[in-house]
């Protein structure tokens, strides 16, 4: 049994597709790996603001453009995304990879769990993912968000959990 939140959902769902033999059932928990559509004036925005950083390092002296460049930078980027350093590249690749056309191939159990305010795997991503999924199953919890459905919420996460592997756990292999 794999249980995976957030990017370790998109662990958890590599696992159960390169190496089915090895693994009963799935738990994701607001886990990544569905591709966000951006709107509209998302994207100019994030367009625009990358266009100054760029031309903001190459025309102005010495420290002062990387700065900018920095700053601007911190108003469309994640914290995670600023802080990748060196792995920044890979980082971009892994979590622009749409995991959804593996999905359908997962014939094993799967249990969802979402929080209803998650900003960052919104509830649709676990409604869609469920879709995909042949034996899926998704509880929405009413008052979490990403990451308090594990804090104030992980006493009904740790049920929910138990019920579900004991629910497997009684099926044949």
């Amino acid at each position: 049994m794999i249980v995976g939140h957030s990017f370790g959902g998109r662990i958890a769902i590599r696992l159960a597709h390169e190496w089915p033999e090895r693994v009963r059932g799935l738990v994701l928990i607001a886990s990544a790996g569905l591709k966000r559509e951006i709107p509209f004036r998302r994207k100019l925005r994030i367009t625009t603001i990358r266009g100054l950083a760029r031309l903001s390092e190459s025309i102005l002296p010495g420290p002062t453009g990387p700065k900018i460049k920095q700053w601007l930078y911190g108003r469309i980027a994640s914290r995670d995304y600023l802080q990748a350093g060196e792995l920044r590249p890979i980082f971009v690749k892994v979590v622009n990879e749409d995991l959804g056309p593996l999905l359908p191939a997962i014939q094993k159990p799967a249990l969802l769990i979402w929080g209803e305010h998650d900003q960052q795997t919104p509830p649709w991503m676990g409604r869609r993912m469920q879709a995909l999924l042949p034996d899926a199953r998704l509880v929405l919890l009413p008052g979490f968000d990403h990451n308090s459905i594990l804090i104030r919420g992980r006493h009904q996460v740790n049920h929910l959990i138990r019920k579900f592997f004991n629910e497997d756990l009684e099926k044949p292999v």
